[in-house]
């Protein structure tokens, strides 16, 4: 299923959005974060989320949430549904959640990713994110296998952010 962009739309995740983004999440992580934890973090002071919906019935495909503190944020994660993926749905929420950012005063905004993630790491490049710091095998996984996670860093004044 292709989203289309009269079938799609960008908007603010609210703590009532807790279920759809928990299951959402479900789909890309080993140990996704509950209800309860979507719950709590929205609830939180200085997060904000963005989610894509498709229409005909506003079902809930991938979403971005960032936490902001003083004059820089990161961005806790970004989840797109697999049947979703390598539409553009990421890059729109990045995009979204960068230009809120910049709206709000933040001038630098920071994320982990694995370093394994190609397709993260090539859309969070093409965004102007640059790689500032490496932690040696940070993400773990039930197999054992652990992997490195990069440290990127966007200067949102060097980006302009649309």
């Amino acid at each position: 299923m292709s989203p289309r962009s009269d079938t799609c739309k960008i908007v603010q995740s609210a703590p009532t959005d807790a279920v759809a983004l928990a299951r959402v999440h479900s789909t890309a992580f080993e140990r996704p974060w509950s209800n309860e934890e979507f719950t709590n973090l929205l609830s939180a002071a200085g997060v904000c989320g963005w989610h894509v919906t498709q229409a005909p019935n506003n079902s809930l495909s991938g979403f971005v949430l960032t936490r902001r503190a003083a004059d820089e944020a990161e961005i806790l994660t970004l989840v797109i549904e697999p049947s979703f993926r390598r539409l553009g749905l990421a890059r729109s929420l990045v995009q979204q959640a960068l230009k809120d950012l910049a709206d709000n005063a933040v001038a630098a905004v920071l994320l982990e990713v694995a370093a394994d993630n190609h397709a993260a790491l090539s859309l969070y490049k093409a965004l102007g994110f640059a790689e500032v710091g490496r932690r040696k095998d940070y993400y773990g996984s039930v197999t054992g296998r652990q992997t490195d996670a990069l440290i990127l860093r966007c200067d949102l004044e060097a980006v302009k952010p649309v």
